[in-house]
């Protein structure tokens, strides 16, 4: 009874959130939470720093590389198989990090990350035991260097960042805190985010919201057709 009334809720929210989307999502059953790098690139062609956390299958990492072709993309993925794979890929001018990435307080230090061998479900948080959530199976565990956002620009000598695309499978918001406590503000943030948690420990796409707008970002672009999908946030300030 509580999976088909919380059902209902995520349905009547999307319906009033963006009720083409909804329906589009229904009707087609094709994944349109997508947001294309094309449209990153039309709100600023100019972006000189990309960090790009989860790269998955690097099909995101290219379409980065062939739109912002003088960037400095650093790229992140600490699912072993996922990262090898990627590794037999030659990509101009893009840096490949094996690693975990975590707040600048584990930062260096050994995490203990959540994965399955192909699966973009992987993360550093274990996932909730939820009816609704079937699909996310994850079976192995093993340790990585965890790295900080912080630790990255030091260590590329990074003084601003452009771009932070976050695919963390529900870490997001724990970056993002960090990130803002250590007065890092990127002009543009692509966060993949999730109406209710998915993982134990990660934000709601509310509390990020939430959060996002306390810290002068605005969002530009929001595709939740029903339960998850991405938001890009918008500084100028910064």
């Amino acid at each position: 009874m509580k999976s088909i009334l919380l059902a209902l809720i995520i349905l009547l929210r999307a319906l009033l959130r963006n009720p083409l989307l909804l329906f589009g999502r229904l009707i087609t059953n094709k994944h349109l939470e997508t947001i294309l790098v094309a449209e990153v690139h039309a709100f600023n062609p100019t972006i000189r720093v990309i960090i790009e956390a989860g790269f998955y299958d690097l099909a995101d990492t290219k379409e980065l590389r062939r739109y912002f072709p003088e960037a400095r993309i650093i790229s992140l993925e600490p699912n072993p198989h996922l990262f090898e794979e990627a590794a037999k890929n030659e990509i101009c001018g893009l840096d490949l990090l094996m690693n975990a990435l975590v707040e600048s307080s584990k930062d260096c230090k050994l995490i203990e990350f959540n994965y399955q061998k192909y699966s973009g479900s992987s993360s550093l948080l274990k996932p909730l035991d939820r009816k609704i959530f079937p699909k996310i199976q994850i079976k192995d565990k093993l340790l990585v260097q965890g790295i900080s956002i912080r630790n990255i620009m030091d260590k590329f000598d990074l003084s601003e960042i452009g771009l932070l695309w976050l695919d963390l499978q529900g870490y997001e918001i724990n970056i993002l805190k960090d990130i803002f406590q250590c007065g890092i503000f990127p002009t543009l943030i692509l966060c993949e985010v999730s109406i209710i948690p998915i993982y134990k420990g990660g934000g709601s796409y509310h509390e990020i919201d939430k959060l996002m707008r306390s810290r002068g970002y605005t969002p530009r672009i929001t595709r939740i057709p029903i339960l998850s999908g991405n938001v890009l946030y918008e500084n100028k300030n910064v």
